[in-house]
């Protein structure tokens, strides 16, 4: 006896692994302030290993109910995966494996199932090699909320079914190339260890569908969905370097001046020669902070041909301004 599959399940499956994939947005901050960045080319290469157990769902559903089978199996295993081979490229190879037991039915003409009271059990094992891109969320504080990925590649999948007393037609051992496609996501608790959630879709040609259950439920595939959730351990990555970008000049708001780009710089007392206006910024059409009378006692800051930052002192203490040159005159 053998089962097949029809991928009746790609539909739900490409949404379900768009879900997953898609990264979470990131929370609006208090106060607005500069966005870190990641540069591509800072990403580190690690190595991440993973394991984890699941839920698979084959696509050869019905044929698999026929004989006493689940329509779902507890699907087991784990990797390593390889990050940061350029940007956020990443290649890795998996194994998982599922076991089920059920119970040998003969196939009438009229494809009517009648249970043979024999015990029979299918095994499952896929090796998987996939490559994809795997990108972080990142906070406004520069933290990596999450790591999300999308992928796809081909392996080898080795399936089997096996029987007490059977016949040696009635046994079936095949290895067959695969395909799929994954996606998930990863959450970090430490920086080197993350919980991972991942699912993916397999689609296995050439091994069910030559006999038996499968052939009357025209089912000719195997594979189907896989859902797992596990453990990430990562060394030597993967982790981009979070740089923020460079700070932009000072405004209104901030309070603080910008600095001139002085001809020289120097730190020497000065006598304001005439009221003098002072400004925040070294900009005669602007509001000044207040008038310096003649005679101040003013501490040179910079100077450039047509402005003198200065440092003063009135009532609110210590402040810095801008007053034009011509109004500076040093002891």
């Amino acid at each position: 006896m053998q089962l097949t599959c029809i991928p009746n399940r790609i539909g739900i499956t490409v949404a379900v692994l768009l879900a997953v994939a898609a990264p979470a947005t990131s929370r609006a901050q208090e106060a607005p302030r500069p966005a870190p960045t990641t540069t591509p080319g800072d990403v580190q290469i690690g190595v991440d290993v993973f394991g984890g157990a699941g839920i698979t769902w084959p696509a050869a559903g019905d044929s698999f109910e026929a004989v006493e089978l689940g329509r779902s199996a507890t699907e087991f295993g784990g990797g390593a995966r390889v990050t940061g081979l350029w940007r956020y490229l990443f290649a890795q190879a998996t194994a998982y494996r599922w076991s089920d037991t059920g119970e040998r039915v003969f196939v009438d003409s009229a494809g009517n199932s009648f249970p043979l009271g024999i015990p029979l059990e299918v095994k499952a094992t896929y090796v998987d090699a996939s490559v994809g891109w795997k990108v972080p969320t990142v906070t406004q504080s520069g933290r990596i909320r999450m790591w999300s990925y999308v992928g796809g590649g081909m392996g080898a999948t080795m399936y089997s079914e096996e029987s007490p007393f059977a016949e040696e037609d009635d046994d079936l051992d095949k290895t067959a190339v695969s395909y799929h496609v994954l996606a998930g996501v990863e959450v970090p608790i430490v920086r080197w260890l993350g919980i991972a959630l991942d699912a993916r879709y397999r689609f296995v040609p050439g091994v069910l569908g030559e006999g038996g259950v499968s052939v009357v439920n025209e089912q000719d595939l195997l594979g189907g969905f896989q859902t797992s959730v596990g453990l990430r351990v990562g060394f030597g990555g993967p982790a981009p370097v979070v740089r923020r970008p460079a700070p932009a000049p000072p405004s209104e708001k901030t309070g603080l001046p910008p600095a001139l780009p002085p001809s020289k710089i120097d730190l020497e007392s000065g006598v304001i020669t005439e009221a003098a206006p002072v400004f925040l910024y070294p900009d005669a059409k602007r509001t000044p902070l207040r008038t310096l009378a003649a005679g101040t006692t003013v501490r040179i800051l910079e100077e450039t041909p047509d402005w003198v930052r200065i440092e003063f002192v009135d009532n609110f203490g210590a402040r810095i301004g801008y007053v034009q040159r011509k109004f500076v005159r040093r002891p």
